[in-house]
């Protein structure tokens, strides 16, 4: 009996072995990462991964909406129906989002900025059938990607005159600042 036990445990790590060696040789060679513009692999995970920046570089189409403002998760509710964003406009939002030197990365955990944010408004980057929202506050300078909250406080002027000039006629969007929070060091 020990012996038919001893026999099929062998047969067993055997089986699983070879079907190991097997999936190990049928895994697709590791994905070359996306390249950003001022490459940094804490923004780029920030903001999802390769596929989701992906889209943010490459999209087709971009939107943007007002969105109600509101203090508590899920941030939902456009105030505003979809405006498109002019390809020149997008690619330069695009390029700004994607640049690490425009946010503000701590020096240690537990000091990022203690507010709430309350977004104002939504970008939406499409590619193909796929979506990418980033939702701002503009009190506070924080961009809201799948949950995580990033410090925009360098981001520069382009940012907001595109934004800016999306609601011309929202009071509260054209009393946004028009410059950085902060100077870059």
């Amino acid at each position: 009996m020990k012996k038919l036990i001893l026999l099929i445990l062998v047969t067993l790590a055997a089986c699983s072995k070879k079907n190991s060696d097997q999936s190990t040789k049928d895994k697709a060679p590791k994905k070359t990462p996306l390249l950003l513009l001022n490459d940094e692999p804490r923004l780029r995970k920030s903001l999802g991964g390769d596929d989701d920046t992906l889209i943010i570089k490459e999209h087709d189409k971009a939107f943007i909406y007002r969105i109600k403002y509101q203090k508590e998760e899920p941030f939902k509710g456009e105030v505003s129906d979809a405006i498109p964003i002019s390809s020149e406009n997008s690619k330069t939002l695009a390029s700004l989002i994607l640049s690490h030197e425009n946010y503000y990365w701590p020096k240690k955990n537990g000091d990022w900025k203690p507010c709430s944010p309350i977004p104002g408004v939504k970008l939406s980057f499409h590619k193909k059938e796929k979506r990418y929202e980033i939702l701002l506050c503009f009190e506070c300078s924080i961009l809201i990607a799948k949950g995580v909250q990033l410090d925009f406080d360098y981001m520069p002027a382009d940012f907001y005159k595109i934004i800016k000039s999306s609601f011309p006629d929202d009071e509260k969007i054209q009393v946004i600042r028009n410059s950085p929070l902060k100077p870059k060091k």
